[in-house]
């Protein structure tokens, strides 16, 4: 691929793709140096170790990643992106910033919840969700059926969203709106 370090490469797995109901697109991201051991249960045969992304390869062979696979939200057997739906929400005038979680559901398996930080001044609950999603023409099963105000949300140091501390929290409970 052009671009690309010598012996580096990327691929998309597309019977795993197939298995977890992705294809075509995104599909699982594994990567290959091939100076790794093949003893760790993340490689698969041939060197490609498993990166948890989720992307695509274009017609002049980059990759982008759309998400990461824990984070899919899987609502009644249909895959939905974390990340679209963020992108989504934070053109929202109320929305400072958002972070998407699955939450259990007991009959559609997962339901989309949004953590938002509000704007300051301003409130965001799931009828304006629903509102937003509606105008913009996107999927019903996507928008967010519980949304969660914060003060903030948690992130690493390097800045990423630590969604595995947000699940948590929702698991505790906490300010919501929804279902």
């Amino acid at each position: 691929m052009p671009g690309h370090p010598p012996n580096y490469g990327a691929h998309l797995f597309e019977q795993a793709a197939s298995a977890l109901g992705l294809n075509p697109f995104p599909t699982p991201v594994c990567i290959n140096n091939g100076s790794y051991t093949l003893d760790d249960p993340a490689f698969l045969p041939g060197g490609w170790f498993r990166t948890g992304d989720v992307g695509r390869i274009d017609a002049d062979g980059y990759l982008t990643v759309t998400d990461r696979l824990k984070d899919i939200i899987i609502r009644g057997g249909e895959n939905i992106s974390s990340k679209e739906v963020e992108d989504l929400l934070v053109t929202h005038p109320a929305v400072a910033d958002v972070a998407v979680i699955p939450v259990p559901d007991p009959a559609l398996g997962e339901r989309v919840c949004a953590v938002v930080v509000a704007r300051p001044g301003f409130t965001f609950d799931v009828d304006q969700a629903r509102a937003h999603f509606a105008a913009a023409g996107a999927a019903r099963q996507k928008t967010p059926e519980l949304v969660v105000l914060a003060d903030e949300l948690p992130r690493t140091p390097s800045g990423k969203v630590r969604k595995d501390v947000l699940r948590k929290a929702r698991r505790r409970g906490a300010r919501d709106s929804g279902p």
